[in-house]
């Protein structure tokens, strides 16, 4: 296990024993819902890596379930950092302190603001040393060039400029301070309520843009964006990678990320450390449709709240639905002039939409019945039952799970009945 994420869930499981200590951080020891839910999205992704890699990393504060998808990948971090480092600053010089520079670098994503956090905290290198201590072992800063040089002397790092992170880091941060040993009581409820709720930019609220308006309010987390192929025009504080004065017109042209990470509360009250990153991409429509969509299906699952997450612009692999469903025809019962046939049926694009299931009597589709999910516990495989018009005789009857978008449809078996 992954050092970061066995410290959180070393601290859920002491949280869960009553705070003995006895208990034992430890995977659950079957595949969780999670688990399906982030290895169907990691699934899709292979489609998008022409135009950009995804990660994924979730942990659950209700229920000791993490789930990984390229979590331990480094990616560059861009500004999804910045809440650590503001973090740091909290840690070692307390709110007063820190205050001054929080709505800049957490809601405006402010560089200068965010080098001022740095210093706040000691300087680069006190930054890396409080990430390293909470387990963030592949998060590090080497460098910060803004509002002036910031060079890491204990961590020169393999590139300059290339400040690194992984979306098991992110996530294990923000679980660390969900659970409280982050920081202290008082710098922990001042980094949530300075992260809570939209931030000053449409690309500084993609990981909330497709939850319910009321749970993004609510949700604490920080973005991180370097476009591809798009013009941006530094700001006051900002001097360009090459030098270029603030008011210059720099074009990204290679290397973006969009990346989240925070927590996230249903309006039930479970809440879960989320990181996803899209990231190495050139195409900055798709990057972004795809944290969008992720972090959407994410709360859908944990929610159980069956919210429609594609939208007519996201990706190709998105939108096409080309999953191939699959199921199982359990059971076909006669009585006196019906066949009760019953089994589950999922098209993994489904979510919660319910997968149609075409009955055949005889080769000859004679009904159609829905598959539908009442709960996470079945939501891979929802159940479905239909009774059909019977006449004697021997007869076979058989279903087939339908797909809901482009892709292909699946045989579930046959049965052989008789009256």
């Amino acid at each position: 296990m992954r050092r970061a994420l066995a410290a959180v869930l070393a601290l859920a499981a002491v949280s869960a024993g009553g705070g003995t200590g006895a208990a034992v951080a430890s995977l659950p020891a079957t595949e969780t819902l999670l688990d399906r839910v982030v290895a169907r999205l990691g699934e899709q992704a292979p489609a998008f890596d022409n135009r950009g890699l995804l990660a994924i990393t979730v942990i659950r504060f209700d229920v000791p379930e993490w789930a990984s998808y390229r979590g331990g990948e480094q990616f560059k971090s861009a500004s999804v950092v910045k809440a650590i480092w503001v973090a740091a600053a909290l840690d070692h010089a307390g709110v007063e302190a820190a205050a001054p520079i929080a709505a800049a670098s957490l809601y405006g994503s402010s560089n200068d603001a965010a080098g001022r956090a740095m210093d706040i905290a000691g300087g680069i290198d006190a930054v890396n040393e409080y990430a390293h201590n909470l387990g963030l072992a592949e998060t590090t800063a080497y460098e910060w060039l803004f509002g002036r040089q910031r060079r890491s002397v204990d961590f020169p790092g393999p590139v300059r400029g290339l400040n690194l992170t992984t979306t098991d880091d992110l996530a294990g941060f923000w679980a660390a301070v969900g659970y409280g040993f982050a920081l202290g009581p008082e710098e922990g409820a001042a980094l949530l309520e300075w992260t809570r709720g939209p931030k000053d930019s449409g690309e500084g609220s993609r990981l909330i843009a497709r939850l319910p308006a009321e749970v993004g309010e609510n949700a604490s987390f920080k973005m991180g964006w370097l476009p591809v192929g798009r013009e941006y025009q530094l700001q006051d504080d900002e001097t360009g990678w090459g030098g270029e004065p603030p008011g210059t017109v720099v074009t990204f042209d290679r290397n973006a990320i969009d990346a989240g990470a925070g927590i996230v509360t249903t309006p039930d009250g479970a809440s879960y450390a989320i990181a996803v990153a899209s990231y190495d991409g050139r195409q900055w429509a798709f990057m972004t449709g795809w944290v969008e969509y992720v972090s959407c299906v994410v709360y859908s699952v944990v929610a159980e709240d069956p919210i429609d997450c594609v939208r007519s612009w996201d990706p190709r692999p998105i939108r096409e639905r080309q999953a191939v469903p699959g199921g199982e025809l359990e059971a076909a019962r006669t009585r006196t002039g019906f066949v009760t046939v019953s089994g589950w049926a999922a098209d993994p694009d489904a979510w919660w939409q319910p997968t149609l299931v075409a009955i055949t009597l005889d080769g000859v589709v004679v009904a159609r019945t829905r598959a539908t999910p009442t709960s996470g516990r079945d939501l891979f495989a929802p159940p479905f039952s239909r009774d059909i018009l019977f006449e004697g005789g021997e007869h076979e009857i058989c279903a087939i799970a339908l797909n809901d978008g482009n892709g292909d449809d699946t045989a579930i078996g046959c049965r052989t009945v008789s009256l």
